[in-house]
């Protein structure tokens, strides 16, 4: 049986220091990788640019496609002014992820977004954000932990008969 090909969009990582300071690296975290292998599939790391017949190729040639996290989305995408509390955003990066998000449904691959990835697909979708979570008053939890990368800070509720209730069959878990 063929291992199923996902592409894992990537980020641009601007090194400052050392023997290649000034140069502009395409990466993802391994996490992505190990994820995609462990789960029995062939990674491919989709390199950003700015070329549509190339990002439409990309997600031609793939039978999934992640959306990783990282920067803010651009508030001015889902018709807001930026606020105080907005992170660094990514122009660039949100133009990328956009046009994988419309290539992806227009071929009926399927996507799954992490963090920054869940967002840009509700902005694609015509959804909004909220620039930071202190602006939504229902919110009482602290978004960044101070704790080891692979602790779990953050409870959830898993509803029965999902695919995530083979995961957690008690219907609560833990995230990072």
């Amino acid at each position: 049986m063929k291992k199923p090909i996902i592409g894992i969009s990537s980020n641009i990582l601007g090194l400052e220091k050392g023997l290649f300071a000034g140069y502009k690296r395409s990466y993802v975290d391994v996490s992505y990788i190990n994820a995609v292998i462990n789960a029995g599939g062939v990674p491919h790391i989709l390199p950003l640019n700015e070329h549509e017949d190339i990002i439409e190729e990309f997600v031609k040639s793939v039978d999934g496609i992640i959306l990783t996290g990282g920067n803010d989305v651009f508030p001015l995408l889902y018709g807001e002014e930026p606020k105080e509390k907005l992170g660094e955003i990514f122009p660039e990066r949100d133009k990328f992820d956009s046009l994988l998000i419309r290539y992806a449904i227009t071929y009926e691959k399927p996507i799954f977004g992490i963090c920054r990835g869940m967002q840009i697909i509700n902005v694609e979708c015509g959804g909004s954000l909220y620039q930071d979570l202190s602006y939504d008053e229902n919110v009482k939890i602290k978004h960044f932990q101070k704790a080891r990368a692979h602790t779990p800070t953050h409870s959830i509720s898993v509803a029965t008969n999902c695919f995530l209730s083979d995961i957690y069959p008690e219907g609560i878990g833990f995230i990072k």
